[in-house]
């Protein structure tokens, strides 16, 4: 999980938005937060922070439907538990 995370923050400094890498890790994390124990490492990491910098990025580049799609669930699922 954690190394997920570290692949996706990742490969945001070194690629552009909406790669297959960032679809393939958003979908394994959206799919991986409806445990508890998951949003809480998420929250712990401050992944919510990195998917609101995601969102605000779309506003000045189109970025994959997916991700935003993906994205959104995963801060929907994060913010459920807390």
């Amino acid at each position: 999980m954690k190394q997920i995370i570290e692949i996706i923050k990742l490969k945001t400094d070194e690629c552009e938005d909406g790669t297959v890498a960032q679809r393939f890790c958003l979908a394994i994390l959206q799919k991986m937060s409806i445990k508890d124990a998951v949003t809480l490492l998420l929250f712990d990491s401050n992944f919510a922070q990195w998917i609101l910098a995601l969102l605000d990025r779309s506003r000045k580049s189109e970025i994959h439907s997916f991700c935003l799609d993906f994205a959104s669930a995963l801060l929907a699922n994060i913010f459920h538990n807390y």
